[in-house]
């Protein structure tokens, strides 16, 4: 996770940058560009559930030595709704459909991770 928190916290900054730029330039700014709005734990859920979490699953069915990837993915998930928690105080709904979100991705790579290590069958 430390990987993770170190290059979204990367990437965001930027963004944040781009979105400082085109408030001095008076542009619409981008969604994920307005540092007073953007709430970086909640985003970056946002990003791994839709595009990230695919991708990697597409990825281990292709490459099935790679599930582990799965598993760090949804650790991840966990860590950043974690923070998420801590700096937003959402209700109890909203925590509960992210940990659902995450639970889902909990089973997928279990699921990938079977297609490499079946479990063994009892006699």
């Amino acid at each position: 996770f430390d990987v993770c928190f170190k290059w979204a916290h990367r990437v965001l900054d930027e963004f944040f940058q781009q979105g400082d730029e085109e408030k001095r330039l008076g542009l619409p700014v981008g969604m994920l560009n307005d540092r007073e709005k953007v709430n970086r734990p909640g985003s970056q859920h946002g990003f791994i559930n839709f595009l990230v979490a695919p991708l990697v699953k597409h990825t281990v069915k292709l490459f099935p030595p790679l599930h582990e990837l799965t598993f760090q993915m949804a650790s991840n998930l966990g860590e950043w709704r974690n923070l998420w928690v801590k700096e937003v105080n959402p209700s109890n709904e909203e925590i509960a459909k992210r940990d659902k979100e995450i639970n889902g991705w909990s089973e997928v790579a279990t699921q990938l991770q079977n297609r490499v290590m079946p479990k063994s069958k009892s006699a």
